[in-house]
């Protein structure tokens, strides 16, 4: 049983001897940076304030009618909404310029598109309407049947 036990320490002595010798082949350490570059990583680049997308009015007088909005590449369309979403009328179609700036506020004046809104009955027949952005908020006037509102929209 002697003879057993020592053959098993003097492998165990081996193999633990083995584990501990340097390597024959260096590795390389690990470093988060390259030596010597002490500068933080690129930030992104701004980008100019995008308001293309859908909103909704949050200042309707009812629950089951509204302003929809939709702003594209070059356009904006104002839609009323009532019963509850199910009717849907022409209110305002005109043009939209995008922001060149990174600033969270913006103010434009969309020309209309009297093709499209011309035989609407519910359409501004106003040439130019002025829009502003604030702070994840567009307002514009509507004037209708001698009554002005702002109307404050949000997007959805």
């Amino acid at each position: 049983m002697k003879p057993l036990a020592i053959t098993v320490a003097s492998a165990a002595l081996v193999a633990l001897a083995g584990c501990s010798s340097p390597a024959a082949t260096p590795v390389p350490s690990v470093s988060a940076a390259p030596a010597g570059t002490d500068s933080p990583a690129p930030t992104a680049k701004p980008q100019p304030l995008n308001l293309t997308g859908k909103c909704k009015q949050t200042n309707s007088n009812t629950e089951d009618a509204w302003q929809a909005i939709t702003i594209k590449a070059h356009t904006i369309e104002i839609h009323w909404v009532s019963d509850g979403g199910d009717t849907k009328s022409v209110y305002w179609v005109g043009t939209f310029t995008a922001p060149q700036t990174t600033e969270d506020t913006y103010a434009w004046t969309s020309k209309r598109d009297r093709k499209k809104t011309d035989n609407a009955l519910l359409a501004s027949t106003s040439k130019t309407k002025a829009f502003s952005y604030a702070g994840g908020v567009l307002g514009y006037e509507v004037s209708l049947m001698g009554t002005t509102t702002t109307v404050k929209a949000e997007r959805i």
